[in-house]
């Protein structure tokens, strides 16, 4: 009984992508490509991974209304570069559902140190 308790721990916790959100993915995947284009020297000169979550407020035709990190890095450069790459990503793909205002999402970034 212990075994399976532990096992499902670990499956809530290491989701994997065909277990996620498909359009939390795409935002996720807009707004990596809009932080790739600032070239932050903080972010390829992590020793270690660093996550974040920053909500997006969409229209429904994926303007950005508002953006805030919700959870932090710890290191303030990489934070500030993250909202400022979802400033400028937007427009965003438009939101599914059928909500004339759009949506609150929590996207959820990881930074990776470079490997050699």
């Amino acid at each position: 009984m212990q075994d399976e308790a532990e096992n499902a721990e670990v499956t809530r916790i290491t989701r994997s992508p065909s277990q996620q959100d498909p359009y939390l993915i795409r935002l996720a995947v807009h707004l990596a490509k809009e932080l790739e284009q600032l070239r932050v020297p903080a972010i390829s000169q992590l020793t270690d991974s660093a996550r974040m979550e920053i909500e997006l407020q969409l229209m429904k035709n994926g303007a950005l209304t508002r953006a805030r990190v919700v959870k932090s890095t710890g290191i303030q450069t990489v934070d500030e570069a993250a909202y400022r790459a979802a400033l400028a990503a937007s427009p965003y793909p438009e939101p599914p559902g059928d909500s004339e205002t759009g949506d609150r999402f929590e996207v959820e970034l990881v930074f990776s140190p470079k490997r050699l």
